[in-house]
């Protein structure tokens, strides 16, 4: 198209479109993204933490390598995925304040702790099922 506006235009447009943006209270909606992001990231954090010390650790669960070859590493595994997902549903709600203010301030830490967990618990179920 060999457009090429100035550094004006881009102010101008970034103006209105920021201008825009708080009309519609789109930071009321990024507020409820980041907590989601955040309650997801805990739980993914603790989960892999939870799964290193239990798993590889204490209960040799796993291999002490670690398998980063592309078919060697499975699609997912169900251990953090169960924990994840178990963490999730019992923390989002929170976070959302279904449950009351205080709940809503504990949400992060109850997410921490379920994938924290869950994890040595799910694998010792799934171990006894597969064994």
């Amino acid at each position: 198209f060999n457009f090429s506006p100035g550094r004006y235009w881009w102010l101008i447009l970034i103006a209105v479109l920021s201008i825009l943006l708080m009309f519609d209270n789109i930071l009321g909606h990024l507020i409820q993204v980041i907590t989601f992001q955040g309650i997801f990231i805990i739980s993914w954090a603790l989960t892999v933490v939870s799964y290193l010390l239990f798993r590889k650790n204490i209960f040799k669960i796993s291999s002490e390598n670690f398998a980063f070859e592309k078919g060697s590493i499975p699609d997912y595994h169900p251990v953090g995925l169960g924990a994840l997902l178990l963490a999730l549903i019992a923390a989002v709600p929170m976070a959302f304040g279904l449950y009351g203010p205080i709940a809503k301030t504990l949400a992060p830490f109850v997410a921490a702790a379920i994938a924290f967990i869950a994890v040595p618990a799910l694998s010792l179920i799934l171990k006894k099922i597969n064994a």
